[in-house]
């Protein structure tokens, strides 16, 4: 994710808009960039530029493609955002559904072009058994798990959804990976109150409002090995991106 200017500041008491997400996304469909802010809870912060989220594929990070072309229809790709991974699967000839929890983010997809863009959360994936060959998460989606336990019970989940030649295609950043002593930290911390340390409490900031409040996982490479062996899932492929511990990964079922 191309950002700008980390800082820590004090916390901004703004009104909360529960789509802001959607919000910047149409803003930026209908009137180009808009920045926003990621703040976590100890005030730490990233300017993001929205138009990574609506990126062509000829600009997607060059292991986002690589995963893309690994791609088997039908495919679920999850909190797909304005639509820029789904697009290009589009453009290849396969069939892929693509959701998001935010009702902005949908209608963006749907005026970009996605041809099956459909409102619904991570959490209530609401399709029959083996629906699908490929389910990708890209952008460290995985992380709206929010826990370790939830990241099982999801695994667990994906493995219903998957046939049983099927695959799961997905970004992660290993929170370990990191020297920055402000993540460092925030780590510590998570350790001292008994949370899993790669755990972050964020939100979006933007045009004076604020989304609420939500946790992502930031889950390490072995962490990840341990809960595909619960959910009787195996790493096939990984590649390590880069220094930052950014990870492109390829499940299959045991």
């Amino acid at each position: 994710m191309t950002t700008t200017c980390p800082e820590v500041t004090e916390i901004p008491d703004l009104p909360i808009n529960n789509d802001l997400f959607g919000q910047i996304l149409i803003d930026c469909h209908n009137n180009g960039e808009a920045e926003f802010i990621y703040r976590r809870d100890d005030g730490y912060s990233d300017r993001v530029k929205s138009s990574i989220f609506l990126a062509p594929r000829s600009a997607l990070p060059t292991h986002h493609r690589c995963l893309i072309n690994h791609a088997v229809a039908p495919i679920l790709d999850i909190a797909a955002g304005a639509g820029r991974h789904a697009l290009a699967l589009q453009e290849s000839g396969l069939q892929v559904t693509a959701i998001d929890s935010s009702a902005g983010a949908v209608e963006v997809m749907k005026k970009r072009g996605v041809a099956d863009a459909r409102q619904m959360s991570i959490n209530n994936l609401d399709f029959p058994s083996e629906s699908f060959n490929t389910i990708m998460l890209m952008g460290n989606t995985l992380g709206l798990a929010t826990s370790i336990v939830g990241l099982n019970d999801l695994l667990s989940h994906f493995y219903k959804l998957i046939t049983d030649d099927g695959q799961v295609l997905l970004e992660i950043c290993d929170y370990s990976a990191t020297r920055n002593p402000l993540h460092l930290q925030y780590h510590e911390h998570n350790r001292q109150i008994g949370r899993y340390p790669g755990v972050i409490t964020i939100r979006e900031e933007y045009n004076s409002m604020c989304a609420p409040w939500i946790n992502l996982l930031y889950i390490s490479l072995p962490d990840l090995r341990a809960a595909c062996a619960k959910t009787n899932w195996r790493i096939k492929r990984c590649v390590q991106t880069n220094s930052d511990g950014i990870f492109a990964i390829g499940l299959e079922k045991l």
